[in-house]
């Protein structure tokens, strides 16, 4: 399955006076388009292009770099300006 981006289902001016139809434009269009095609990108990279994103989620969680991140570790290191 290839992942693409929905239309909107409002005009880029719909948001206005709040978000102008150039500013909602370019996050739509540029902006979440970024995410699709990287998650696109790294679907394919990975032998998962074809799969639901319930799969790729599930075979990919803390596996991918990019696609998720690591959890921290249990073990923090504090560091102080008094020493």
């Amino acid at each position: 399955m290839t992942f693409t981006l929905p239309k909107l289902p409002y005009a880029y001016d719909a948001l206005a006076p709040y978000m102008s139809a150039e500013t909602l434009e370019y996050h739509h269009d540029k902006h979440h388009q970024a995410y699709v095609d990287m998650g696109n990108k790294l679907a394919e990279e990975n032998g998962m292009s074809g799969k639901s994103l319930e799969e790729i989620v599930v075979a990919s969680h803390g596996k991918i770099p990019g696609l998720f991140t690591t959890p921290p570790s249990t073990t923090t290191t504090c560091i102080s300006g008094t020493g």
